[in-house]
């Protein structure tokens, strides 16, 4: 066998299987994507049935947002979700006057909280200090540089009435889609929020949003193996729910609202880190791999 015989082989053994298998896999997520669409129309409008109603506990980790928390902070109370019902929960640890501006808003709201710490500990562990702090039957996470829709909360929470799902994640909304990036980033989602949609009706959806996403609080207690898991935790915490049997799915209609970033190379660094964090997750649930007590979410999508 000549050089460039064996060349061949080996080119459509790299490209043509992989080909072969995420066309496979766009099959059948077509397949699902139509699939569902009456569940999602069949589905009851928030406020319905009044009597659900539980206690919510928001996170929003910060770190220098001066400028923005305010606008934030009213975000939040302007929700469509009963205040008494509603902790908020700032983990901050900036260094400009960040915290200051919420314990301002914090001594006029009796439901606005901060944790602050002295030092920087990041995105995954400001998150998990306010999973252990918050008193709700229901965590939804948030970040400073986004901003919920009114009805999000009651669109989160709708969800939980199937005692079966554990983790809702949302839709975001580019704000600046007039503009070359913001174009580019709305095109990537609308494909991402079409995975999202058929991998939901397949069994779960990989992908959770942490700027709006919910997740029944019984089910994350174990903390000590989030805070050992590397990546980001809101991935995390998406396979360690679904790992103990619960769903994971995507709600088109939780919607949350940010501006895409300025420039490719700024796109470009924030997806490198969101891809990297997602793979080191990946690995840490590589136990989980083409298990079928995970269902489809675990012979397929995983």
């Amino acid at each position: 066998m000549e050089i460039w015989e064996i060349l061949h082989i080996l080119l459509f053994f790299s490209c043509g299987i992989p080909l072969f298998i995420f066309g496979l896999y766009g099959v059948i997520l077509l397949y699902y994507g139509k699939r569902g669409k009456k569940e999602q129309k069949d589905k009851s409008e928030p406020g319905e049935d009044e009597k659900f109603e539980p206690c919510v506990s928001i996170i929003v980790p910060t770190h220098n947002e001066e400028s923005i928390i305010s606008r934030r902070i009213e975000n939040l109370l302007a929700l469509g979700y009963s205040q008494e019902k509603l902790e908020i929960i700032f983990v901050d640890d900036s260094d400009d006057d960040t915290s200051d501006i919420i314990e301002e808003y914090s001594k006029k709201f009796s439901n606005i909280r901060l944790i602050k710490f002295r030092k920087r500990m990041g995105y995954s562990p400001c998150m998990i200090a306010g999973c252990k702090a918050a008193n709700g039957e229901i965590i939804v996470f948030a970040e400073a540089g986004s901003f919920l829709d009114t009805q999000a909360i009651p669109y989160l929470i709708r969800n939980f009435k199937n005692p079966n799902i554990g983790v809702v994640t949302g839709k975001d909304v580019i704000l600046n889609v007039n503009e070359e990036v913001g174009k580019s980033e709305d095109l990537y989602l609308k494909i991402l929020n079409f995975v999202r949609t058929a991998e939901s009706n397949m069994d779960s959806t990989i992908y959770m949003k942490g700027e709006a996403a919910a997740v029944r609080k019984n089910l994350i207690k174990d903390l000590k193996d989030l805070e050992r898991c590397p990546g980001t935790a809101d991935t995390a915490i998406a396979l360690f729910v679904r790992k103990k049997g619960y769903k994971v799915i995507y709600d088109p209609q939780v919607k949350f609202y940010e501006y895409a970033p300025l420039t490719r190379r700024e796109r470009i660094h924030q997806k490198v880190i969101r891809g990297a964090n997602l793979i080191k997750v990946l690995l840490e649930f590589r136990s989980m791999f083409f298990k079928r007590k995970y269902g489809k979410f675990g012979t397929i999508t995983l």
